[in-house]
């Protein structure tokens, strides 16, 4: 492939993953602030629009305050074990793809077959600073936002959840 088309797939794995965790961001955005709120819809909204929304929360925080709430639902969190490991790799799956360079030099080029596409980051592994790659194509990328929307669809029924639990 070239540069060129290596740049278009990468920006088209990029979108339809920030596209699927958006999505996840806006349910858990719905999540923190009914619960926080006792389901008072326009305290919800003001909350969310005051201070989740606003940026004042990153991604992390919300997962902290989705850990935080799902500890008040022993019985919802028990039948739902994977939504920490979810967002683990979410988290992972989404500062590679909203943070890493594609790698375009051309030992990457060569082997860019089909669809696949080659991020270039930086890890720490025993105090050295070391660069990985991640080579995503179109099977992981599928495997990826299939986890993104279970998990999204987890979140969602968590607050079906909590808005029976408090409207009871």
């Amino acid at each position: 492939m070239t540069k060129e088309e290596v740049k278009k797939v990468a920006n088209d794995y990029r979108s339809q993953i920030i596209g699927a965790i958006s999505s996840l961001e806006i349910c858990m955005d719905l999540v923190i602030s009914y619960y926080f709120t006792n389901v008072d819809l326009k305290k919800a909204q003001e909350l969310r629009y005051a201070l989740i929304s606003s940026g004042s929360f990153n991604f992390n925080t919300k997962i902290y305050l989705i850990g935080f709430i799902l500890e008040r639902f022993p019985e919802f969190k028990k039948k739902h074990k994977k939504i920490p490991d979810q967002f683990s790799q979410t988290v992972k799956i989404r500062n590679i793809v909203a943070h890493q360079p594609i790698a375009i030099e051309q030992e990457f080029l060569d082997d860019h077959k089909g669809h696949v596409v080659y991020f270039m980051g930086l890890t720490t592994e025993q105090n050295v600073e070391k660069i990985s790659v991640t080579k995503l194509d179109k099977q992981s990328i599928k495997q990826h936002l299939e986890r993104i929307n279970k998990l999204t669809l987890s979140l969602a029924k968590f607050l079906q959840t909590i808005v029976q639990s408090q409207t009871a």
